[in-house]
């Protein structure tokens, strides 16, 4: 080690304006340290445990918890200097939250085919300091994938009377059939009824609704009508059974896509 560090001539306030250069760099190191420690102190905070990632219909909510209450700012990776890509955390909390529409702030997003849907992606900077980024600072990958799902649905209709919702009926009752897949799911899903068919239980079947939504018989069920607001739809029609059988049985295809970016169209 230089004499000079051995006679103590080097003085914090020389340390913390960097005015002296040092030869060796096993004193470079030291003189690194004693700044870290004594000029630029660690900033007391950190993120707690794993983030919690919420994927809504419209947006991606990302909420994480600190030590210490939190003054920073949370921003996407690439994008710090972007109006809305940066939120700040009112007040002094340690629970703070994230929101990002789809699509903003260079949301990445990949269509995949098997299995069928949309996954949408950014990296999520936490930064302790509300200017630099510090060594406190950590960064996540954030992930949603939705998935376009296919769902054969099942409904007896028997042959014999009572009120709505219909149980059992009479041949040449007027009924509506619905389709209906919630209010919470409407904005972000389109909804496609296909596949349809009616059997008699043995293994006779008779197609009503084909492969690509289109109905086939309209005497026995119309064209389906859809809810442009909601994931609701439905066909009215009238009750109808094979001879000499006391039931009948409806199979019908629900096909979900994503609307965002086109995953719609050309489908619903």
């Amino acid at each position: 080690i230089p004499d000079v560090l051995k006679s103590g001539s080097v003085s914090v306030s020389a340390m913390c304006s960097k005015s002296y250069i040092l030869q060796r760099a096993v004193v470079i190191l030291s003189l690194f340290l004693i700044q870290k420690s004594v000029c630029n102190p660690e900033i007391e905070n950190g993120v707690v445990g794993q983030p919690e990632v919420r994927c809504g219909a419209t947006s991606i909510t990302v909420v994480t918890g600190t030590s210490a209450p939190f003054t920073g700012r949370l921003y996407v990776q690439g994008e710090a200097e972007t109006e809305g890509c940066v939120q700040r955390p009112k007040g002094s909390t340690d629970h703070v939250e994230f929101e990002l529409r789809f699509g903003e702030c260079g949301m990445r997003r990949q269509r995949t085919l098997s299995p069928r849907g949309v996954t949408y992606s950014f990296t999520l900077v936490i930064s302790f300091h509300p200017v630099f980024v510090t060594g406190t600072d950590r960064g996540f990958n954030v992930r949603c994938f939705f998935l376009e799902s296919v769902m054969n649905l099942e409904a007896e209709v028997d042959a014999s009377p009572t009120g709505p919702p219909v149980k059992y009926a009479r041949v040449g009752d007027a009924v509506a059939h619905v389709w209906n897949c919630g209010d919470e799911a409407a904005p972000a899903y389109g909804m496609l009824i296909h596949s349809c068919y009616v059997d008699d239980g043995a293994g006779k079947r008779f197609e009503l609704i084909d492969e690509r939504g289109c109905g086939v018989d309209r005497a026995l069920l119309p064209q389906i009508d859809y809810d442009r607001e909601n994931l609701v739809a439905s066909a009215k029609s009238s009750i109808f059974k094979y001879a000499d059988k006391i039931q009948v049985f409806f199979t019908c295809t629900v096909q979900l896509c994503f609307k965002k970016d086109g995953g719609c169209d050309g489908l619903t």
